[in-house]
């Protein structure tokens, strides 16, 4: 497209493989103990690029439920001190657009290579599970030669 910042050429392995340890670390810090979903991180073009371009990045999401809703607030909570303590930036922390007014917490990285967004999804009202939803992304790269 021109004027977008020139994207790295790395391992696509190594990059969904760096998401799901983020991924994973993230669970620790929100130091719940619900289900969660198994899911692996998968490519997905990057949207700020031509097709044709090749650029993607990789894409974690995953989810905890089978927890009372307050618990999962409590997890938000831990998250708003544990990913500062632990070197991630908060960028976004409050209610989304959304007319549900979703509680959501947006952190980047340390190294800038990685951005979670959290989101706190309340089904009470509507007698079904509530979930905390977590998506992890890496920035837009792309895919070395062979790999």
């Amino acid at each position: 497209m021109g004027n977008e910042p020139k994207v790295q050429t790395l391992d696509a392995k190594a990059v969904q493989a760096d998401t799901e340890r983020a991924s994973s670390k993230i669970l620790d810090l929100l130091a719940v103990h619900g289900k969660t979903t198994r899911a692996r991180a998968t490519l997905l073009e990057c949207s700020r690029y031509d097709s044709d371009e090749n650029v993607h990045q990789a894409h974690h999401p995953w989810s905890i439920y089978d927890l009372p809703v307050e618990e999962l607030q409590r997890a938000m909570d831990r998250a708003r001190k544990a990913f500062p303590a632990n070197g991630w930036t908060i960028v976004e922390d409050g209610p989304d657009s959304s007319p549900a007014k979703t509680p959501t917490l947006t952190a980047n990285s340390a190294d800038g290579k990685l951005s979670a967004r959290l989101r706190l999804i309340d089904e009470r009202d509507r007698g079904k599970t509530s979930v905390l939803a977590v998506t992890v992304v890496s920035t837009c790269f792309r895919s070395a030669p062979g790999a």
